[in-house]
């Protein structure tokens, strides 16, 4: 955790360090941010982490290029680690807390991850595959501690918009690994706890995607071969058909 803020001075906006060196510290980062935080001092570091990245990553979102206007939080390289560190983060009680404290932190990035999971706004698919993983602990914290922006069994906009952005554009998602993660997010919003019963799933999410008519996009996917048959492709397909049980 000492090393941290030296390593975050790499990624600051002003900062003479090269593409490589901010790779480097992203790379270090995303292993800092898994070791428990034994006491309120790595608990402010980890947070600084989180609010620190995730800042850059909401701004450089905002502009509508932001490979010019940002170009370090531009590059590909440093965006998808980026996403990697922040996904790690959110995977970890202490980061997933901090995240539900402050939940324009938390929209903002979810918002940001779901520009870069849009193959036709992210060509590159190793930004689409980390911000996927970073919406996917999202989604499993959303599952764990449901109740921190929910109204009684109301969904909460932020399950509202992970379940339609995970929806919209998946059949034509060209990349098995980010389909597959797609789908898990939706499965995992619409059976938040996987050792419940089969017929025990979130009825307000199911109704959702019912009346948005998604159904059949997702059904689609069981027979999709545009992207090879790799294991990723393949459990994707079982996913989807699981789901569409599930929908029934």
């Amino acid at each position: 955790e000492h090393s941290a803020p030296f390593l975050l001075l790499n990624l600051a906006p002003e900062s003479s360090k090269s593409m490589l060196n901010a790779v480097y510290s992203l790379m270090l980062l995303r292993l800092i941010v898994l070791h428990p935080a034994a006491d309120d001092g790595a608990r402010i570091v980890l947070s600084e982490i989180i609010g620190i990245i995730g800042g850059r990553l909401i701004e450089s979102a905002k502009e509508n290029d932001y490979k010019s206007k940002d170009e370090l939080f531009g590059n590909h390289a440093v965006r998808s680690m980026a996403w990697c560190t922040l996904s790690n983060a959110t995977g970890t009680n202490v980061g997933a807390s901090f995240l539900r404290q402050d939940l324009a932190l938390r929209g903002g990035l979810v918002d940001s991850a779901l520009l870069d999971i849009s193959s036709s706004q992210q060509p590159r698919v190793e930004v689409r595959q980390s911000a996927l993983a970073y919406l996917y602990n999202v989604a499993h914290d959303l599952a764990m501690c449901p109740k921190v922006d929910e109204i009684k069994d109301e969904l909460s906009d932020t399950v509202v918009t992970l379940l339609c952005g995970m929806i919209e554009g998946i059949d034509e998602e060209s990349n098995s690994t980010a389909r597959l993660r797609r789908l898990l997010i939706v499965g995992k919003t619409l059976k938040p706890n996987h050792e419940q019963a089969a017929g025990n799933i979130d009825v307000a999410a199911k109704t959702l995607v019912n009346d948005l008519g998604f159904v059949e996009v997702i059904a689609s996917l069981r027979s999709n071969n545009s992207a090879g048959e790799d294991n990723d492709a393949k459990t994707a397909k079982d996913v989807a058909t699981e789901i569409c049980i599930l929908l029934s």
